[in-house]
Parts: C-alpha cells; sequence; structure tokens
C-alpha cells in the first residue's frame, strides 16, 4: 500500500464517530484489497464493531424505514445508533449518490480516479453531532420509555461492512504516518464538530450561517467548507421543498454540483449534507445557485482556523476525565453562537448537555459579571445539541460572562462485545421470585429487587414476558449515577425489545419489562450500553 492511499485511509477512520456513522455512511466498493489472513480479519472485525459501539451479529440489509415510530422506541434496530435520524411518520431520510464535477459546459462524469475517490465520499462528510426530531420525541421525562422491536432494519450492513473493509485494508499501518496526519486541529463553523486529520485539512469554511428568504419559507446555508480534495455543506429548510442539489461556482467560472448525502426531516422542515468529491478551485466571487425560484446565495469564505489542540479554540473544564472546550463565534442578527467540544473517554459518549426542554439533567446557566441570567436559545429548527445562541449587551461584554454546565448525560459502552456485563435472572414458574441480588455494570452496584413472571395472551398479542424491578442506587451526590441500561437484543433475535419505567425527578430505572423465550426458565441479560448523569460543573469565563 503506498503513502497517499494509507493517509486517506486513516483520515476516514480518524473521521468516524460511533454515534453518527450510520447516518452518514452508504456502501461503498472498495477494490484492490490486500489479501488477510481470516484470523486477522476476524481481530479487526471484531475491533471496528466495538469502535463503532455494534455487536458482531448486530448486521442488518438495508430496507424501509419504519412505518411507525413510537414516543421512546427504543428498537434492536437502532441500538447501535444512539444519535438517531428522524424516521416514520415524524421524518424521513433520503440519500444520494455522491455529486460529480460540472463544467460550465455541462455536466461532466468523473473519470476514474474521481469515481474511485467518490465511493468513500459518505466517510469525508464532516461529522454534525446533531439531535433530530426523533430524538428530541425521546424525552426521559415521559414515565414510559417504549422499546419495541418490530421495526425493519436498515441501514447498518453498509455501515458495518464498509469499515471492515477499511480497517482491513489498513493492516499495518505506520506510526509515522498517523503522527503525519494529526499535525492540525480545525472547527469548523456550522458542523458543530472540530476535525484532526492533516490528510482532509479545510482550506476555506464559512463563518456564519447565512438564511435567504425564498417565499413564504426560508433556506439556511449553515455550514460550508472546501479542501484541496472535496466541498460539503449543511443545509436547512423551513417551508420550502427539499433540496436534491445545488451548483457552486467560483469566479473563474467553474461549477460544481453538490448533491444530497443525507437529508432527514418532518413536513416542511429539512435538513441535509451536501457533497462534492474532488478539487474546487476557491477563486473570485463563490456564489450557490438552487433551481427553486432561480435562487442564488453568495459565499463570503474565510481561510479556516487551525490549533495544535482543541483547547486552543476556547476555555476548557475537566472534570472525571471529561473534557470541555466552550468556542464561541458571532451568529447571524447580532448574537453569540457557542459550541461545547467535548474530549471523553473511549468508552463513553455524550448524550445530552441539558440544553434541550425536555432533558430530565440540570440546565446550564449563563450568567453576566453582575450575576443577572441571560437567555440562552437553541437553533428553533434543527439544533445542535451542543450549540446554544445568547445575544452580549453593551454594558456586559466588557466584563464577559460565565456559563455553567451542571450535569452532562452520558452512555458507557464496553469497548469490545465479548466485554459485556452479563446476568443470569431466575425467572418463576408463575407469579413473582424476590432476588435482593446485586450485580455491578461498568463498576456500578445495581441491585435486582424481583422478577415477575408476565405470560403470554393471544387476545393482546402479549408474548412471554418478565418485569425486573431495580434499585439503580441513584445518588445525587455522586461524581456519576446509573441511570438505566438497555440490553443487547442480538442475543435474543427472536424477541422483541423491552419497555421500562424511570422515575419522573432522578430518571432512574424503577422496573422494565422484557420479552424472554417461551417456557425459559431463566434470562441472560447482557447490558448493551449504560446511561448514566456526570456531574461537574463544568465552567467557562467568556469573553
Amino acid at each position: 500500500m503506498n503513502k497517499d492511499k494509507e493517509e486517506t485511509l486513516y483520515a476516514i477512520m480518524d473521521r468516524l464517530d460511533r454515534s453518527r456513522v450510520l447516518e452518514v455512511l452508504e456502501s461503498v466498493e472498495l477494490t484492490e484489497e490486500e489479501p488477510v489472513a481470516p484470523e486477522t480479519a476476524e481481530r479487526i472485525r471484531r475491533s471496528t464493531f466495538a469502535k463503532l459501539g455494534l455487536a458482531l451479529g448486530d448486521m442488518a440489509v438495508r430496507g424501509e424505514m419504519p412505518e411507525e415510530d413510537s414516543y421512546g422506541e427504543h428498537t434492536k434496530e437502532t441500538q447501535g445508533n444512539a444519535a438517531g435520524t428522524s424516521v416514520g411518520s415524524h421524518a424521513d431520510t433520503q440519500s444520494d449518490d455522491v455529486p460529480q464535477r460540472r463544467e460550465t459546459s455541462g455536466l461532466l462524469g468523473a473519470d476514474s480516479a474521481s469515481t474511485a475517490a467518490s465511493r468513500t465520499a459518505a466517510a469525508h462528510v464532516p461529522v454534525m453531532d446533531a439531535p433530530t426530531v426523533h430524538e428530541a420525541l425521546t424525552s426521559r421525562r415521559r414515565r414510559w420509555s417504549r422499546l419495541s422491536g418490530r421495526g425493519k432494519r436498515y441501514g447498518i450492513l453498509a455501515a458495518a461492512l464498509t469499515v471492515v473493509i477499511i480497517v482491513v485494508s489498513l493492516g499495518s499501518g505506520s506510526p509515522e504516518v498517523r503522527a503525519q496526519i494529526r499535525k492540525a486541529i480545525q472547527f469548523l463553523p456550522g458542523f458543530a464538530a472540530v476535525q484532526n486529520t492533516q490528510e482532509q485539512m479545510v482550506q476555506y469554511v464559512l463563518p456564519n450561517p447565512i438564511v435567504k428568504k425564498i417565499g413564504g419559507g426560508q433556506l439556511e446555508i449553515r455550514g460550508f467548507s472546501i479542501s484541496d480534495k472535496w466541498a460539503s455543506a449543511t443545509l436547512v429548510g423551513n417551508g420550502i421543498p427539499w433540496i436534491k442539489s445545488f451548483v457552486l461556482s467560483n469566479g473563474q467560472g467553474q461549477q460544481y454540483m453538490l448533491k444530497s448525502a443525507m437529508t432527514s426531516g418532518s413536513g416542511g422542515e429539512w435538513t441535509g449534507l451536501f457533497y462534492y468529491q474532488g478539487k474546487v478551485e476557491a477563486a473570485g466571487s463563490m456564489e450557490l445557485y438552487f433551481e427553486m425560484e432561480d435562487v442564488k446565495v453568495t459565499l463570503h469564505l474565510e481561510r479556516a482556523e487551525q490549533a495544535e489542540r482543541i483547547e486552543d479554540f476556547g476555555v476548557t473544564d475537566t472534570h472525571h476525565g471529561i473534557s470541555l472546550t466552550a468556542v464561541t463565534k458571532p451568529a447571524a442578527d447580532g448574537q453569540t453562537k457557542l459550541t461545547l467540544v467535548p474530549q471523553t473517554p473511549k468508552k463513553l459518549r455524550i448524550e445530552s448537555y441539558g440544553l434541550a426542554s425536555y432533558d430530565i439533567i440540570k440546565k446550564p446557566e449563563l450568567k453576566s459579571a453582575g450575576g443577572e441570567t441571560v437567555k440562552m436559545e437553541q437553533d428553533a429548527v434543527f439544533p445542535n445539541k451542543n450549540e446554544l445562541y445568547y445575544r452580549k449587551t453593551a454594558a456586559d461584554a466588557s466584563l464577559g460572562y460565565t456559563l455553567e454546565v451542571p450535569e452532562i448525560a452520558a452512555i458507557r459502552k464496553p469497548e469490545f462485545p465479548d466485554q459485556q456485563t452479563l446476568f443470569t435472572v431466575p425467572i418463576p414458574a408463575a407469579g413473582e421470585l424476590v432476588l435482593n441480588k446485586t450485580v455491578f455494570v461498568e463498576g456500578f452496584p445495581i441491585d435486582l429487587l424481583k422478577v415477575e413472571r408476565m405470560p403470554a395472551n393471544a387476545q393482546t398479542g402479549q408474548r412471554d414476558s418478565i418485569r425486573i424491578d431495580f434499585d439503580m442506587h441513584y445518588d445525587a451526590g455522586a461524581a456519576e449515577s446509573p441511570l438505566y441500561m438497555i440490553p443487547d437484543y442480538t442475543k435474543y433475535p427472536e424477541l422483541s425489545g423491552c419497555s421500562f419505567k424511570l422515575n419522573e425527578e432522578t430518571g432512574a430505572m424503577e422496573f422494565m419489562v422484557l420479552e424472554v423465550p417461551a417456557g425459559a426458565r431463566e434470562y441472560k441479560f447482557y447490558v448493551q450500553e449504560t446511561h448514566t448523569v456526570v456531574r461537574g460543573p463544568w465552567e467557562f469565563q467568556l469573553q
């Protein structure tokens, strides 16, 4: 494998994010793969699936989206994708081919080199750490979280196989290459993310969003970036038709068509990732052309800011091994946009910062130097869970502000699927059985109080199930407390999901109901992931 190819593959791997990879990756056809011994391939496969947060059997053929979407639904089809895309009756998702370059003389097909490169286009798209309509509906304020496994599977196979092939191709990557491609870190406005690979260094970015009124609706160009190998954009529409493609034109008359890599939304509100694979000449006046009503938008791009460390982009505070960096940038309408950029241990992912109205954890607070509370807002259409907006006043701007993030909601997953916690629950022939048994999950003691058999009911369609009562040992004074845990459904592929009841004040699970094999006298509970609350506070002095 030559050096360029190795750098490119490493760059793809460095861009992977466990919470979003299943949303942005599409099927990829890679050629010229080097032979790998079966035992090596299996080892790489296991570690790759662990990186994605997938069980080894958690693969499904891409198909239709579920026709219905329940509040708080957590299915065995979606357990590898906690961030989730909007699906079912609340939202739709579309995925299109990777765009190709168009010259002024007309649309040209990509040559063999760009075609091969475009096969990995979706893996290059900067990851957006954004909640969706579906995520907003999964409120822990609800007394019940329904976990149903009856939806159709989709999306996982292409993503999982793609990454396995990439990792196998890397094989014995050299430390020298990895060191070279990690020379700089860039913050990407509009994507709520940083990237840290030299191979995909961004030259130009859109510093602030652009909002264009179109009829009775509006189009927001939330983010735009250009590198020497690709261009990408995030668009948000409100009250306008979905966009499948648009054209970027530079001052030299060269045109490039960006097509949708992923679009999701509900009703008249949608958001999309758009992508062009290949070199874009950022010269002269840069303009975007959209088919609807002959809309034209002028881009004012700036050189991308870069640093050696994430901490160099803003104020950083660290608690319990979790670092948050507050990055502030001017936004539209005189507001300031603040992005929280996390650095977390390998097995932990941040689910929420408490910014959303439905979050049960303590809310962040922003105060002026005089101690007055400053109003914070999130984007009204598609908020990123780690972004907020506030408005500075002339009196307070010179003295600064203090942001406090008291708690974060986190998800802990074992690094490898075979490291999952396993405990066995005996099932009585009838009625309930007192257990009073303590198990340890991710180091947290959790009591199994009792188990009750719930027989199948042909009239209601209920299958054999059990109810397990828990004491999660919630401690408001602890640095971290477990809230609830999700079983690994792949261990029982013939069964459906589960449901559980959360305490309305603490968010800790009180009991869980889940299906079991007919006539079973015990249930082996494999813990796929554990949801916790981590307490700081993280404090930031902002100017």
